[in-house]
């Protein structure tokens, strides 16, 4: 299946590309993921579950979600899934990610708060706004989100998912002893 192996091929790249590469060939990879889902939605519009594997649809959306230095592209994207999220080819919580992405690249307050910090300035980070804010909670339960967090209940499990790691790096690092030189 071509169009299934295409797909994954955006979900590969995008995933280990965010972790690997610099910010300028991660941009640079974006540009290119942007250009390939494009192409595939001017051909096959939005592209589910009712036509490939979840983890290659998956890759289209994930392309889409990434692809902010093209609002536009990604409020086209946006509408169509809405349609393949109606028809029952697309989960419901993707439209939430892709609805405050878009609002957050606008400058626009969130409907989820699915990104609870945004960058005022280099290494400075607030919480988000989130509009209507008092009815977050049934908007997560609706898109299949589970419970909402919030920005400080995020950064607290942020924290101890770090102090975890560390905790497991000096535990290996034990294990490995003194190094040798």
């Amino acid at each position: 299946m071509l169009l299934e192996s295409q797909l994954l091929a955006l979900l590969d790249s995008d995933q280990h590309a965010m972790h690997i590469l610099m910010p300028v060939a991660y941009r640079a990879l974006v540009q290119v993921n942007t250009e390939a889902a494009r192409r595939l939605m001017s051909e096959f519009c939005w592209i589910g579950t009712d036509r490939v594997s979840e983890q290659a649809a998956q890759g289209l959306w994930l392309a889409v979600l990434h692809s902010d230095q093209d609002v536009e592209f990604q409020q086209d994207a946006l509408k169509k899934l809405q349609v393949a999220v109606q028809l029952g080819n697309a989960p419901k919580y993707q439209l939430a990610y892709l609805t405050d992405r878009i609002r957050r690249n606008l400058g626009r307050p969130q409907l989820f708060g699915v990104y609870p910090f945004i960058q005022k300035e280099r290494d400075i980070f607030a919480p988000a706004e989130i509009e209507d804010e008092e009815h977050v909670e049934e908007r997560w339960r609706e898109y299949g989100l589970g419970p909402h967090l919030g920005a400080e209940s995020f950064a607290h499990y942020c924290v101890q998912k770090l102090e975890q790691l560390i905790a497991c790096l000096e535990a290996e690092a034990t294990k490995a002893g003194p190094k040798k030189t």
